[in-house]
């Protein structure tokens, strides 16, 4: 499982990459530490 970047936007100022996991439907952030509300939100935008 190889993480593949889904969704990539700029957040305050700061990159975020999201990458998603097949096999167990994870959610990765880079570069900035989403709050549970938004990480949800994008994890519902993207399925």
């Amino acid at each position: 499982g190889t993480p593949v970047p889904l969704l990539q936007y700029d957040y305050a100022g700061s990159t975020i990459s999201i990458s998603a996991q097949l096999e167990e439907k994870s959610i990765k952030e880079k570069s900035f530490h989403l709050s549970r509300k938004e990480r949800l939100h994008c994890f519902d935008f993207l399925r």
